[in-house]
């Protein structure tokens, strides 16, 4: 169903061929003997095994500098021109590579990361074979959106839809996500990969749309789910663009989507050949280096002067009996260190390094940590020579970092809270003019009954939608900004009710405060300075009266209780 980009994208892979990228070969051999034979939960685990040690890239931050290499074709533009664009799947709009990520375009998890609860450290957060560029608007209005066929679209921007599903893919949520006919096997392919090698996280609850945990040994899909993406992977082949992009999301992370690999995978864990033991006959027993691969990038997050930066080598292999050497060497390689561990904490810094084969043959292979601490600004770049007795000949991968100056960031100012409705608002904020920044980081309060969540969500322009907001009494939002891996001080405090932003903005010559009862008392929430609170018995006795400040706890016994202060009107409150 992609036949209509064949030629642009020949292009675009010509001028990859051309470049620094190595566009790598087919799936190496043996990679999927662990499989032979399984089928059902079986064959789920054995995948699993095989993609989840994966090597994450350098950060969320970096992710456009991977997509140049993942996700790039040359379009028309409306000029009449032809330039490099993102390969976008939500629109069929031309944005040139050249253009920042932000207003435009956002780095987008097509798995929806509060799914897990959007931890910034789960592997799930960087992992390229969920991260796509995506257009703006289409990605605010995808929100955390479960996939599905729409039958009355709310959002149609001729390439994606969102809106209320039909029938037979309707579950709690109120709408649905539907991609291109030419794009839903990608979706379905990606959303098995995603299920297959992070199948043991802790799902959100409020989000199980697609997912089912009624097989203990494994997630599993829902109902509509599996019929839903066993159909889309079948109507939609896999195309050579997917192919060309698992080789090299291959060559960065180490790892593949056996799913692009292997279509009929999905039929043997999902569908009607669950029960038929899978027979591969291709597989032959070779000593074979799997990871790294000939000209693999091993990139660096973008970091300041001074500062350093770790990432991690995999060094998996099969069957070899010699030791596998790395040695940096060319370039800035005195920017470049491996770290030879002498005991579980205690390293020394080295320029080469001999695995044994008992180490790179290892299940999970070998982590090699490197270290990247520039001595001077710009590009820094280095070689690792890879050679041993395990393996004919040698070749090489390459080492690539940044440094910039040491950045001075001002906190931003949080705004009010904008298009607040029960379940969702806008949180915005005004960026300091002048100050360039990768991405804001929003930390996120909840407040419910007795309970406060914190949680932190990263956005590339000023304004993001907050979701479930109908599972707090009330919120509280601050921003700062980050560039280089620094960060900004904290905004002030906003805080947003369900009948709109209490307030929320702090000025100095209007503060505002209430009241989050815990086990034992109740903690004080004041924006700034120090106001005058009054708590009052059921009998309208006057129990305490104190001066506090922002974060200040007042014990009190179990029972009910009016709270009041100089700033605010008097709430009950019910402490534990």
């Amino acid at each position: 169903m992609k036949n209509r980009f064949s030629a642009i994208f020949s292009l675009s892979v010509l001028m990859l061929l051309l470049s620094d990228v190595c566009v790598w070969g087919a799936v190496p051999a043996n990679y999927y003997q662990s499989i032979d034979g399984t089928s059902g939960a079986t064959m789920k685990a054995r995948l699993k095994e095989l993609v989840k040690n994966h090597r994450l890239i350098s950060s969320y931050s970096d992710l456009p500098s991977y997509f140049e290499k993942t996700d790039t074709i040359t379009k028309q533009l409306s000029s009449g021109d032809y330039g490099l664009c993102w390969w976008d799947m939500y629109s069929d709009k031309p944005v040139l590579v050249s253009i920042r990520f932000g207003a435009n375009m956002n780095r987008e998890h097509c798995f929806p990361k509060s799914w897990w609860g959007g931890s910034e450290s789960a592997p799930a957060y960087i992992d390229l074979f969920h991260m796509y560029p995506a257009e703006a608007n289409a990605n605010q209005a995808k929100l955390n959106w479960p996939l599905g066929e729409v039958e009355a679209a709310t959002f149609d921007n001729g390439s994606v839809k969102v809106g209320r599903a039909i029938p037979e893919h309707r579950t709690s949520a109120d709408k649905v996500f539907e991609p291109s006919d030419e794009y839903k096997g990608d979706f379905a392919r990606t959303y098995m990969y995603m299920v297959t090698c992070y199948g043991d996280y802790s799902w959100n609850s409020n989000y199980m749309w697609m997912l089912s945990s009624e097989n203990s040994q494994y997630l599993s899909l829902s109902k509509y789910a599996v019929d839903m993406l066993l159909e889309w992977n079948k109507l939609d082949p896999v195309s050579q663009k997917e192919l060309d992009r698992n080789e090299v999301v291959y060559g960065i992370q180490g790892n593949r989507n056996p799913f692009i690999d292997h279509p009929e995978f999905a039929d043997y864990i999902w569908g009607e050949k669950a029960g038929t033991p899978y027979e591969d006959t291709s597989v032959e027993i070779n000593k074979q280096l799997f990871s790294p691969v000939k000209d693999q990038p091993v990139e660096f997050d973008d970091i300041a002067l001074g500062d350093t930066e770790t990432t991690v080598l995999k060094v998996r292999g099969q069957d070899l009996t010699g030791n596998i050497n790395l040695r940096i060497y060319m370039g800035d390689k005195d920017d470049f260190r491996f770290r030879k561990y002498t005991s579980a904490s205690a390293y020394t810094l080295v320029d080469y390094v001999s695995l044994a084969p008992s180490q790179v043959n290892a299940d999970n292979g070998y982590n090699l940590v490197v270290e990247f601490t520039p001595t001077e600004l710009g590009d820094r770049t280095a070689r690792v020579l890879v050679s041993g007795d395990g393996i004919q000949g040698s070749f090489g991968i390459s080492l690539k970092g940044y440094a910039g100056e040491m950045p001075t960031l001002t906190a931003p100012v949080a705004l009010e809270a904008t298009e607040i409705t029960a379940d969702t608002y806008q949180a915005q904020w005004e960026p300091v003019h002048g100050e360039e920044v990768d991405y804001y980081v929003i930390t996120r309060t909840r407040y419910k009954g007795a309970q406060v969540v914190t949680e932190e969500i990263t956005a590339e322009a000023p304004g993001v939608t907050i979701e479930d907001f109908a599972g707090s009494d009330y919120e509280t939002y601050t921003v700062k900004s980050c560039r280089l891996k620094q960060y900004s001080p904290e905004s002030n405090v906003v805080t947003v009710a369900h009948s709109g932003a209490i307030d929320g903005i702090m000025g100095d010559d209007y503060r505002d405060a209430y009241f989050v009862p815990e086990e034992g008392g109740v903690s004080v929430v004041c924006t700034r300075g120090e106001i005058t609170v009054g708590i009052y018995d059921v009998s309208g006795r006057l129990i305490v009266t104190q001066g506090v400040h922002n974060g200040s706890f007042i014990p009190l016994s179990s029972g009910s209780y009016i709270a009041t202060s100089d700033v605010a009107e008097p709430v009950k409150i019910m402490v534990k």
